[in-house]
């Protein structure tokens, strides 16, 4: 497989203080202190739990295929299955479109929530980052950032990990 580090289609942008990947809004979404960040409803999960059937029986397969998956140490995990077993939160500097369900089936765990660009979930890939378990990071808003981090905090308490 050919793998060209200056692509064409999403070349690096001029200054590295830019986004990768420019998002072209679909909905205005606000994003502050009385946004559910973490949804609980029982419409989300009931969304949700169809979603992730969908997720583990096509888009898995559709991972390991398009970008020739194979996992190696899952069988070091098995020491944090009761930590992970209720879900679990992921930070990173990127996330490209593949990388969080990537990671969702390295895990064998749908369960998961990633951290998010708060414009990525006004773009054409919304509903699937937020059905994914995207939270959106507001970061224009200091009183969004500040309800978005107590809701992450009583996420991670309410499920034993912080």
């Amino acid at each position: 497989m050919y793998f060209d580090p200056q692509t064409k289609r999403y070349p690096y942008p001029e200054y590295t203080d830019q986004h990768y990947l420019k998002v072209v809004e679909r909905e205005h979404l606000v994003f502050d202190e009385n946004y559910s960040y973490i949804d609980e409803s029982k419409s989300f999960k009931f969304k949700r739990f169809w979603f992730n059937i969908l997720l583990v029986t096509v888009m898995f397969p559709l991972t390991r295929i398009r970008m020739n998956l194979r996992i190696k140490g899952r069988e070091n995990l098995k020491k944090y299955r009761k930590i992970l077993e209720n879900g679990a939160i992921t930070v990173s500097n990127h996330v490209h479109m593949w990388d969080f369900p990537a990671l969702m089936f390295a895990l064998k765990e749908p369960s998961l929530k990633v951290l998010v660009w708060s414009k990525n979930l006004m773009g054409e890939n919304r509903k699937f980052i937020r059905m994914s378990g995207g939270i959106p990071v507001p970061a224009e808003d200091p009183a969004a950032m500040a309800a978005m981090y107590f809701s992450v905090v009583d996420y991670l308490r309410k499920w034993g990990a912080a």
